[in-house]
């Protein structure tokens, strides 16, 4: 039956804006109390899909005819929204306050890194909106299709990979698992920096072979007889003091421009999808989109 389908498809959940004007759709043959605002309504509703809303609002009628009223107010609303999102609670689908801070200041790390940085990818886009893959996401998009990475560019690319993780020290003084995924590319990265394009001091002339799909090099390498134990402890030497200054880099931008990653966590914060030409603002840097 249907129920069984709903759960499988995943769709990416509305921003703030969308719920915006799916309010102002579903509630078009309703008659609402003058004092309903449907643009505070949208700001608390994160989370809620277009069925959700459409649910709260027929609910919200339910409450309103029961008690005889001509009109729907916030009180019937209020009270269907709280019981649509114990729900969504209950099911682990909406993010606690902490969550959410710390969701928009992982984002906002990724995207200010990379507004500042004048080797990495123009920044198009950032959201909060939990997708079916990760909690939020930072857009870029290449001014050019690369075929050549040249080393300033992977360099900035990496600082950027960390501005996530490094945002999570800097503000809550902890880091999450939310930063995984990046850890994981920014070494895949950086190995193969080092493996196969010779961008380390220590095999600047030299190409080791394929960077693979480990994390950790010891197995891999012991695997072929050309690389001693030794070189193979010193790749991974090398990867961790690429991974570290690519850190340090993000550290010191977040550092110096702590104001503006507060503006723009807390812009996020309220809007869930900032444009890349406000990062850009926040930032006090001429936009680079669409460049």
């Amino acid at each position: 039956g249907k129920g069984r389908f709903d759960r499988r498809i995943i769709v990416d959940l509305p921003t703030t804006k969308d719920r915006e004007q799916l309010l102002h759709l579903y509630t078009r043959d309703k008659k609402l109390d003058q004092k309903v605002d449907l643009d505070r309504l949208a700001r608390e509703t994160q989370g809620f899909s277009g069925a959700d809303l459409e649910n709260m609002l027929n609910e919200a009628a339910l409450l309103a005819a029961r008690q005889e009223k001509d009109t729907i107010s916030h009180a019937e609303i209020e009270a269907a929204r709280d019981k649509i999102l114990m729900g969504l609670k209950r099911h682990g689908l909406v993010m606690t306050q902490e969550e959410k801070r710390m969701v928009a200041y992982h984002e906002a790390g990724h995207a200010l890194v990379g507004a500042l940085l004048p080797h990495a990818d123009p920044v198009y886009k950032v959201s909060t909106v939990p997708r079916s893959q990760s909690m939020g996401a930072t857009q870029q998009f290449p001014e050019q299709e690369r075929y050549i990475y040249p080393r300033e560019y992977l360099q900035d690319r990496l600082a950027v990979m960390m501005g996530g993780r490094c945002s999570e020290s800097l503000v809550f003084e902890t880091a999450t698992s939310g930063a995984a995924n990046d850890l994981q590319q920014a070494t895949k990265m950086a190995r193969k920096m080092v493996l196969e394009w010779g961008m380390s001091g220590q095999f600047e002339h030299m190409a080791l072979g394929s960077a693979g799909e480990q994390v950790f090099l010891g197995e891999e390498l012991g695997k072929a007889k050309e690389y001693s134990e030794a070189t193979s402890q010193t790749v991974d030497q090398e990867v961790e003091a690429i991974l570290k200054q690519a850190f340090d880099r993000a550290s010191d931008i977040l550092s110096q421009h702590r104001q503006a990653l507060d503006k723009l966590a807390q812009t996020l914060l309220d809007r869930e999808e900032v444009s890349g030409e406000t990062v850009y603002a926040i930032a006090g840097v001429s936009s680079r989109v669409g460049s």
